[in-house]
C-alpha cells in the first residue's frame, strides 16, 4: 500500500498485466480524513540558485532559523547524510545563544539502534510550548513515520518523494495553514557529470521534472486532494523482481539432493603454496 506506487511498476513476468487500483470511493472523503486530504500546505520557493554547493548548509540553516514559529515543529528534509550533518552543524552554530533555543534533532539510516531511537524520540516529542522543535532528515522520515510539521523545508527530489515529504506538513490539518518550503538550486542539464554529482542519489531528470512542476504551483496548497491527479514524469524503477517460483523457493524445505558442496564450481579455492622465489 503507498501513495505513489504506479500500478505499472508492480507488473512481472508472472502477472504482466496491471492490477487493479483500491481507490478511496467519495464516501470515505468526509469527516476527519476530509481534514487531512484537504489540510493546506502553502507552496513556497527558496531561491538558491546563486549560492555555491558548499555554502548550502549555511544558507539552508540561516533560512530554517528566520522562517521557524516558535512552539511548532519545522522539520527540514534533504538528500544525503552529509547534507543532513552540515546543515545541523550550522543551526546549532547559530541557535548556540538563541533564547529560548528550539530543540534540534537530527535523523538518519546511519546511526546505531540506540542512538537512532533517542534521535527519533527528540523528533517526535510534542515541540516545546515556548522554542519548538526541528528536525533535520533524510529520506527516513519519507514513509512509515507518523510525524507533521508546519513548515517543511525539503530539497528537490523526485515527484513520488515529494509527495510523501508533502505528508509529513500539516498532516492532520491540525494547523489553519501549513508551509512548504523547496530549495530551487537551478536546473540540472541531465547527462552531465557535475549535474549527476548534484543530484546524487537520484538521477537530474526526475529532478528537473518535480522542479518545473513546483515552479508551475509556487503559491499554490499541495494538499493531497491537490496533488492526487498530478502526473509528473519520473524515471521507471530497475525491473529487478522475483518470479513467483524464486519466491516459493526460498520456503522450500525438501533436501538438496545434489547439495552446493558436491559442486566442484562451489568449493573454496585450495591455498596456492609459494616456492618462496620470484
Amino acid at each position: 500500500m503507498s501513495a505513489t506506487a504506479h500500478p505499472e511498476a508492480l507488473c512481472t513476468v508472472d502477472r504482466p498485466a496491471p492490477p487493479a487500483v483500491v481507490a478511496l470511493p467519495q464516501e470515505d472523503r468526509t469527516g476527519q480524513l476530509a481534514r487531512r486530504l484537504n489540510a493546506v500546505k502553502r507552496l513556497e520557493r527558496l531561491d538558491l540558485t546563486q549560492i555555491a554547493a558548499k555554502k548550502i548548509p549555511s544558507a539552508l540553516a540561516e533560512a530554517v532559523a528566520e522562517r521557524h514559529a516558535v512552539g511548532t515543529r519545522t522539520l527540514v528534509v534533504v538528500n544525503t547524510v552529509a547534507r543532513a550533518q552540515g546543515v545541523t552543524r550550522a543551526l546549532q552554530r547559530l541557535l548556540a545563544r538563541a533564547e529560548p533555543r528550539p530543540t534540534v534533532a537530527l535523523v538518519h539510516s546511519r546511526f546505531r539502534p540506540p542512538e537512532r531511537r533517542e534521535a527519533m524520540d527528540a523528533a517526535m516529542a510534542e515541540p516545546d510550548p515556548l522554542a519548538g522543535t526541528i528536525v533535520v532528515a533524510t529520506q527516513v522520515v519519507e514513509a512509515g513515520i507518523d510525524l507533521s510539521s508546519r513548515l517543511l523545508i525539503t530539497e528537490p527530489a523526485p515527484f513520488s518523494s515529494i509527495v510523501q515529504r508533502l505528508g509529513r506538513c500539516n498532516r492532520a490539518g491540525e494547523h489553519d495553514e501549513g508551509t512548504v518550503a523547496w530549495l530551487d538550486t537551478g536546473p540540472l542539464p541531465g547527462g552531465t557529470r557535475p549535474a549527476v554529482k548534484a543530484a546524487a542519489p537520484y538521477r537530474p531528470a526526475d529532478l528537473e521534472a518535480a522542479r518545473q512542476a513546483l515552479l508551475a504551483r509556487e503559491g499554490e496548497s499541495l494538499s493531497p486532494s491537490a496533488v492526487e491527479g498530478l502526473e509528473v514524469p519520473e524515471t521507471a524503477a530497475d525491473p529487478a523482481v522475483l518470479r513467483r517460483r524464486d519466491l516459493l523457493d526460498l520456503f522450500d524445505t525438501s533436501p538438496d539432493y545434489v547439495g552446493w558442496w558436491e559442486d566442484p564450481r562451489m568449493r573454496p579455492p585450495t591455498p596456492t603454496r609459494w616456492s618462496g622465489s620470484c
